[in-house]
């Protein structure tokens, strides 16, 4: 398995990875998400490629690009009720459905947590839904632990 940077060049590639884990929350969630399509992630991609606080890798296996993860680099000033925080948010990561379980996941995990020490960051975030229990699963296994809870009262 390689880790690479992702370049304009990938956002085919990335539009067709995405919708794979999305439409898994307009599923589980259709009050909350929309379904996506490919065009639909990849005008998305296009948006935040210019973003000089995030990046995107891609995994490949065996030659063959099956994921992807998606982060910003987040710099929160300390103020007078928190003190100063630098993060890695991971955004998304997804993997194609015919590559899970193989360790792709881990190698996005672990390139991302490389680059966080690289630029010195406090930590690394990210938010799951409850409902994706897999998720839940695999981000502990990694490392991540709960920090605090959102919650919501429908209307």
């Amino acid at each position: 398995m390689t880790i690479r940077p992702a370049t304009e060049d990938d956002l085919s590639i990335l539009a067709r990875l995405k919708p794979h884990v999305h439409n898994m929350h307009a599923e589980a969630l259709p009050d909350r998400f929309f379904y996506q399509t490919e065009e639909d992630a990849r005008q998305e991609f296009e948006r935040l490629q210019d973003r000089d606080n995030m990046q995107t890798i891609i995994v490949e296996y065996e030659d063959k690009p099956v994921g992807y993860l998606l982060m910003s680099f987040l710099h929160r000033p300390a103020s007078n009720q928190l003190r100063k925080l630098d993060v890695l948010y991971i955004n998304q990561i997804a993997i194609h459905p015919d590559y899970r379980r193989k360790g792709c996941g881990h190698v996005l995990i672990k390139a991302a947590k490389d680059l966080a020490r690289e630029r010195n960051m406090d930590a690394m975030e990210l938010s799951v839904w409850l409902f994706n229990q897999a998720g839940v699963t695999f981000f502990e296994s990694e490392g991540f632990k709960p920090e605090s809870q959102r919650m919501i009262m429908e209307m």
